[in-house]
């Protein structure tokens, strides 16, 4: 066994997590530091995931089947967007990847007695640990992003702007690419748009050929436009995405939500794919699919349905509702593990529910193998650090908490912190440690 010293968050409580921890860790703690002795190397790093399927069980290599995951550690530091929050305020859905320098960057959704969400970031310094949240001298934290679209009742000079969802993030090359929704899907029409940068902070947002709109969806069911009378139970169009890129191909996974003509027909995951051009401003390259029928056809992400009885975009098909990717359409995030050589989807039905988690050897094969439940006792257990709280759909990090810190795995996950009575309220993002075994 080896002996290091990993530098992270602080634990909720060094005397549970000691116990909790089964890679050894010892009870030591200073100034937001923990000592880990005696780590069991194989407990390497995890990866994110995305919107989980239903119970398919497809062909992926048998080896997996008889592994698992649970939670470990649960760390003090819990992001919020405001200082002494309360039941009207919340951030969730959050996604989070590394800085050039080493830091930590997590973006989420969210918003303070207000019904438009917005993103929201937090930095954790790779040099003492310390995340950026609001203290009594800066109370509130200001958006990070708003929605510049113009769309319904919504434009960059209106209030409020638009809302957004759903940051997803990926690193290729030397610039971070950012798929997005806007609309959110609850509100108005859900849109995936498209973003990237140089250094994962700032963000220059797509905008070719937007017309009137300001920006370019990069899917959009062009024959809906709902701007009135949608709700969390009457969505219409994309209410969540995961970005992953697999072999030149940029994948995003989206639960899109089908709505014709004042009706919620049902949810399915659409999954759209482009090749990566690094000569390209966006980094967009010329080929565009999506999935149909079990096999990826060419779509140029005008997507034109079934039940829309209307003219497709030239070359496109008409795509079939229920011919889509066979995934699970709970909320999550999807991440590669290297511990399982796989990509993994962890995904909620609904908050409170448990989470579950399906995975792939390969993006482009399209197939998905229900993997089980993950073991959250040491966060929502009834001995767990926040028993009785309503656990949401987490976000997942794998890789080094700072430059030279070994590989670890952690979910990120929204609790309603408070114990509000209605739904995605009092949210604050816990950070918490996420072991697989074999």
């Amino acid at each position: 066994m080896t002996s290091i010293t990993l530098q992270t968050i602080d634990r909720v409580d060094p005397e549970t997590a000691g116990r909790t921890l089964r890679i050894g860790c010892g009870p030591s703690m200073i100034d937001g530091r923990v000592n880990v002795v005696d780590v069991d190397l194989s407990h390497a790093a995890m990866s994110k995931s995305l919107t989980l399927c239903f119970s398919l069980s497809l062909l992926i290599p048998a080896a997996l089947s008889a592994g698992s995951y649970r939670t470990g550690v649960v760390y003090k530091p819990r992001l919020t967007n405001v200082y002494g929050h309360n039941c009207g305020d919340r951030v969730y859905d959050p996604e989070i990847f590394a800085l050039p320098n080493g830091d930590l960057r997590l973006l989420a959704q969210g918003n303070s007695d207000s019904a438009t969400d917005y993103f929201f970031a937090f930095t954790r310094k790779a040099a003492d640990g310390a995340w950026s949240v609001p203290t009594s001298s800066a109370p509130l934290l200001v958006p990070e992003l708003s929605g510049l679209y113009t769309r319904c009742a919504y434009s960059p000079d209106s209030t409020p702007r638009g809302p957004i969802a759903s940051p997803s993030v990926v690193h290729v090359g030397d610039r971070y690419y950012m798929a997005y929704v806007g609309g959110n899907s609850d509100g108005i029409t859900g849109k995936t748009y498209w973003a990237v940068s140089s250094d994962g902070l700032s963000w220059n947002l797509y905008n070719w050929g937007a017309g009137g709109q300001g920006l370019t969806p990069i899917v959009n069911p062009i024959y809906h436009e709902e701007c009135l009378g949608l709700d969390g139970d009457h969505p219409s169009g994309t209410d969540q995405v995961s970005l992953n890129f697999e072999a030149g191909y940029f994948y995003i996974h989206i639960r899109y939500s089908h709505y014709n003509n004042g009706h919620f027909r049902g949810s399915e995951v659409v999954a759209f794919r482009f090749t990566y051009n690094v000569n390209h401003p966006f980094g967009i390259g010329p080929i565009h699919e999506i999935w149909q029928g079990g096999q990826w056809v060419a779509d140029s992400g005008y997507l034109v349905w079934n039940y829309d009885n209307a003219a497709t975009y030239p070359g496109d098909p008409v795509l079939m509702e229920g011919a889509c990717m066979p995934m699970n359409t709970g909320a999550g995030d999807v991440k590669f593990d290297p511990r399982l050589s796989a990509w993994v989807h962890f995904a909620q039905s609904n908050a409170g529910e448990p989470i579950e988690w399906e995975y792939s050897n390969s993006l482009a094969s399209g197939q998905w193998t229900y993997g089980g439940v993950v073991d959250t006792s040491t966060l929502g257990g009834s001995a767990g650090s926040y028993a009785g709280k309503t656990l949401y759909y987490p976000g997942i990090y794998n890789g080094p908490l700072c430059n030279g810190c070994p590989a670890g795995s952690y979910l990120f996950v929204p609790v309603d912190t408070v114990g509000c009575d209605f739904g995605f309220s009092g949210l604050e993002i816990v950070p918490v440690e996420l072991i697989y075994t074999p």
